[in-house]
C-alpha cells in the first residue's frame, strides 16, 4: 500500500513515517500543507493519506480531503469525535495502537 503522510510537525511525521514503514507500506512523500496534500495526491495517486486536521497554510486536511476524494483519508487528530470529521475515519493522534491504525487503513482502501 502506497501512503501519502500530511503532518506539519516534523517529530509526529516521523513517528507516523516509523509506523507506516513497520506495516511494510510504503512512504511516498510527507507533507505538511492542505495545498500540498492535494498537489501530491494528484501527481502520486497514493492509496491512502494519513493526515492531520490542523495543517501549516490555508487549507485545513478536512478542506483537503474533500478535494482529493475518492482518495481514502484516515485523520490522525488530537479530537477525532470533531462534528466535521462526520464521514470520515479519525484516530486519536496519541495514543492508537499499531493494529488498530492498520486495520482503519485496511477498510479505507477496500471501500
Amino acid at each position: 500500500m502506497k501512503i501519502l503522510i500530511v503532518e506539519d510537525h516534523r517529530i509526529t511525521a516521523r513517528l507516523i513515517q516509523s509506523i507506516v514503514k513497520r506495516l511494510n507500506y510504503t512512504v511516498l512523500d510527507t507533507v505538511t500543507t492542505g495545498k500540498e496534500m492535494i498537489e501530491q495526491t494528484r501527481i502520486l495517486k497514493p492509496d491512502l493519506v494519513l493526515a492531520d486536521v490542523e495543517l501549516a497554510g490555508e487549507i485545513d486536511g478536512i478542506t483537503a480531503a474533500k478535494q482529493i476524494y475518492p482518495t481514502p483519508v484516515i485523520f490522525l487528530t488530537a479530537n477525532p469525535e470533531r462534528k466535521e470529521l462526520h464521514g470520515f475515519t479519525a484516530l486519536k493522534k496519541k495514543g492508537f495502537e499499531i493494529e488498530e491504525l492498520r486495520t482503519a487503513m485496511e477498510k479505507a482502501t477496500r471501500l
